[in-house]
């Protein structure tokens, strides 16, 4: 057997194979994104610089992630951004993007549109633009006008005046008929009109109308008709009474019904003289609802179903429908009018609405002469519109009370009152308004009629939600994208819910009070319910005068107006702060999980490009808050917080898990002062000029000089030339085919080469991770010329007493129980998962209080 093998010596899902010429030997063939005799080193995704156009890289396991400028997008950055490439312009609106803004864009919006994405209709009917009391009906870009009886026009300009005519039907054919659609539900109706005939031979019709009954969603064709001259047949709900009228004497007669669902009565009058009456059953409170008027023809159907049989032959004249019953002297007055105005049905709109051979007679009647309205008639076509209006509405005197149901009367004059109804309708509010018959009520399943009102009900097994008009299933609960049986119980978003028949309630996660023992501060982490103990955070602090005070309570200046990172998990790469003082204004840029965060010192708070308003939150990931003292604090779920003080300064403050996962000018976090002065290239600098400058974000100019290089003094910039393009020595030109942009690690050389001064040693960041990317690359560089050994040696040589470089710091420590943080490096930062050049401690030893020392210390001074 081949023992080597049997422990599983390769780590990170590397596969172990026997060397076939020892079976002592093994090697492991390495998993993406590893290298090693082990597979135990990660391997810096980051050092061939993946990301484009200014993107920064944050390295991972066997990957890496570019956070991108503003202006691009794309897993490397690589593509610009396009605000309007989704189209977010609607209804035919022109994206145009913002010249100052790569995110922002504006929307030229098509004609009747507005908003910022043009979603919102213009209201074309703000401008009143109905006249003499039209109703205006808002469409896409355009308005309707719903005009008064007597106005016609787009915009009811046109005042009709009513000429007198009659309908003549010839010829009694099937195809002859005049129509007109009634689009409102009556409660009660008065139907007057004139007609002569001579017909005998058929069961002629002169009126009927028809409509479908939404309750039972039935045809009801028989709703009212008058039949048959020869007797003069009234239908009336489907029920037929002979009237006994010989109406075909070929003379001019005065026709008229009556009806109120009130008490269901119904009455027929005949030259002014009641004929006919009757109490319908069906008819008492009930609907003659929505329908077709048909003059001429018998109906089958609402609107059809015409019979030869019972064409109509004669003529019609003076047809007009009001929505309340009238009285007998009331009738007795139509029948000595003519040009009176209906306000359901008006006589001089069924001019227009003929079909078939049916002649249009402009001869006066002579049941009309002179066609002028009675003077007491108030339904007269030469009165003004609103007093029509107020005379179908007015009742008696407010004292005689004559509003029913509760309803309020208003006065119109001495002896004139109007009705004020609310949930019934009519004159007199007599008519309780059927919601669920009319389908003006919002039930979901049952609709329960109650006076004035409606209430909604549910079938067995359902129960009403808290809308009280939709019914849910009571057997479970729906809530987002899971359901839950009845009775079931859950947490979410810090509530304590529970499903009962069909409804969720919900109350909020008791907590225990909370007292925290010295040392200790109460913290309430975005994402927990309740507050808990935490040690107190490590604090840097940037005060408004441009001076910084690290996690470990070094003093440093910053310089100039530059950009810097502040600070940084250099663990994970969860999370980076750029500082930003190149203007009077300054700001804090936070990056963390694709979003980035931007506090500016005059309090404004920008999230990715949006000026946000507080208090704001991206659940789980950061809250933005205002506190007791006008500061403001931005909040993460790896808590850390930066606050923004009254005074302008900035407070960055990390928790103790995030001791030595922390870099940037805000320093490592472990605790020891001496050390804070570590560079972006992982080594000591000797002057606080050296170690902020390195931390300084730079731009690289034409020719791939750095804007460190542009500055400095020639003899410095020939230097850092002389010993950086050592990388463009023969010896790596195999790397040259395989690393993608190699010459970014001359740039990174001699841009670290010009930030340090008199610092030699910084180009060894650069050159170890050329040597990393090679080996990614599977390209390995097995002979150094004697040059650059020696400048590797020198790496070692600013290594403190009793500690070695290595160009690969150990990835994998041991945790010991009174030195659990062990093998970390003096200068360098602690990497879990990256290979990076480094100061340690010798294998073996750990380091503890300022020095190397051994394993068996650590129980000795525990």
């Amino acid at each position: 057997m081949f023992r080597h093998c049997v422990d599983y010596p390769c780590q990170n899902g590397g596969v172990c194979e026997p060397d076939e010429h020892s079976s002592h030997r093994y090697h492991c063939l390495c998993a993406y994104g590893y290298t090693g005799d082990k597979c135990e080193t990660n391997i810096d995704d980051c050092t061939s610089d993946p990301c484009l156009n200014g993107g920064t890289c944050v390295d991972g396991e066997a990957s890496y992630r570019c956070q991108c400028p503003e202006e691009f997008m794309g897993r490397t950055c690589e593509l610009r951004y396009e605000p309007c490439l989704d189209h977010p312009c609607q209804n035919g609106g022109l994206c145009e993007p913002d010249e100052h803004s790569p995110h922002r864009y504006h929307c030229l919006c098509a004609y009747g549109y507005t908003g910022d994405k043009c979603e919102t209709n213009v209201d074309d009917c703000t401008s009143d633009p109905c006249f003499n009391g039209g109703t205006c009906v808002d469409g896409e870009a355009s308005y309707t006008c719903q005009c008064p009886d007597l106005y016609e026009g787009p915009s009811c300009e046109t005042v009709v005046t009513p000429q007198p005519y009659s309908l003549s039907f010839p010829n009694g054919y099937v195809s002859d008929y005049a129509r007109i659609n009634i689009d409102r539900n009556l409660r009660a109706l008065t139907l007057s009109f004139f007609m002569k005939t001579s017909q005998q031979d058929k069961r002629g019709t002169a009126v009927s109308y028809a409509f479908r009954h939404p309750g039972l969603n039935a045809v009801l064709d028989n709703a009212f008709a008058l039949t048959d001259p020869n007797r003069m047949l009234l239908y009336f709900y489907q029920n037929s009474t002979d009237t006994g009228i010989a109406a075909n004497d070929d003379l001019w007669h005065h026709c008229a019904l009556t009806w109120s669902s009130e008490n269901g009565v119904w009455m027929f009058y005949w030259d002014g003289e009641l004929k006919a009456t009757d109490t319908s059953v069906t008819s008492k409170g009930s609907y003659m609802f929505r329908g077709e008027l048909v003059i001429g023809q018998d109906q089958d159907s609402v609107g059809g179903g015409f019979s030869g049989l019972e064409s109509f032959a004669g003529e019609i004249a003076e047809l007009n429908v009001w929505d309340y019953s009238m009285s007998k002297d009331d009738i007795q007055k139509l029948g000595s009018s003519c040009g009176l105005i209906g306000n359901v049905v008006a006589w001089y709109k069924l001019r227009n609405n003929t079909d078939g051979n049916v002649e249009i007679s402009e001869v006066t009647p002579d049941f009309c002469p002179g066609y002028n309205c009675s003077s007491s008639s108030c339904h007269c076509s030469t009165h003004p519109a609103a007093e029509r209006i107020m005379c179908d509405k007015a009742v008696d005197v407010c004292s005689s009370n004559p509003c029913k149901n509760g309803q309020i009367c208003a006065e119109l004059s001495d002896d004139k009152g109007i009705c004020m109804c609310d949930g019934y309708e009519g004159r007199r509010c007599e008519f309780d308004i059927d919601e669920c018959v009319t389908e003006e009520h919002q039930c979901s399943h049952i609709c329960i009629n109650t006076l004035g009102s409606y209430e909604c009900s549910c079938p067995q097994g359902m129960a009403l939600n808290f809308d009280n008009k939709t019914c849910v299933d009571a057997s479970f609960c729906i809530q987002g994208d899971s359901a839950y049986m009845d009775g079931d119980a859950w947490s979410q978003d810090c509530q304590q819910c529970t499903c009962a028949k069909g409804f969720i309630t919900c109350s909020s996660t008791p907590c225990a009070d909370v007292t925290c023992p010295q040392g200790q501060m109460i913290v309430h982490n975005p994402g927990d319910c309740c507050p808990s103990c935490a040690a107190e955070p490590l604090k840097c602090s940037l005060y408004s005068n441009g001076t910084l005070v690290t996690f470990d309570q070094m003093t440093v200046p910053l310089l100039g107006h530059k950009v810097y990172t502040l600070f940084q998990d250099c663990v994970n790469g969860d999370f980076t702060g750029n500082i930003d003082a190149g203007s009077s204004q300054k700001s804090i840029r936070f990056y963390i999980h694709c979003l980035s965060v931007t506090l500016y010192d005059n309090r404004t708070v920008v999230v990715n490009t949006n000026v946000v308003t507080l208090p704001y939150e991206e659940t789980g990931i950061v809250k933005i808050i205002e506190i007791q003292d006008q500061s403001v604090q931005v909040q993460t779920h790896h808590g850390v917080v930066l606050q923004l003080r009254p005074d302008r300064s900035f407070l960055v403050s990390a928790p103790q898990k995030l001791f030595m996962h922390m870099c940037g000018l805000c320093g490592n976090m472990n605790g020891i002062t001496s050390d804070d002065l570590q560079t972006r290239h992982h080594i000591p600098a000797k002057t606080v000029d050296e170690y902020v400058n390195s931390w300084k974000e730079y731009k690289v100019y034409k020719g791939g000089i750095p804007e460190s290089c542009v500055r400095v003094p020639r003899r410095q910039k020939d230097r850092a030339d002389k010993i950086c393009k050592i990388l463009q020595g023969r010896i790596f030109d195999v790397c040259y085919k395989q690393v993608k942009r190699p010459y970014d690690f001359v740039t990174s050389c001699m841009d670290a080469m010009c930030t340090c001064n008199a610092n030699q040693l910084c180009f060894c960041d650069a050159f170890l991770g050329f040597r990393l990317a090679c080996d990614k690359n599977n390209v390995t560089v097995d002979y150094l010329p004697e040059r650059l050994q020696k400048l590797l040696l020198l790496c070692e040589s600013r290594c403190p007493a009793g500690m070695i470089f290595m160009t690969c710091g150990p990835l994998h420590r041991r945790q010991d129980r009174h030195c659990p943080r062990t093998d970390i490096p003096v200068y360098g930062i602690l990497r879990t998962t990256r290979c990076l050049p480094g100061c340690f401690c010798p294998e073996g030893k750990v380091f503890r209080r300022g020095r190397c020392v051994g394993l068996s210390l650590c129980d000795k001074r525990a």
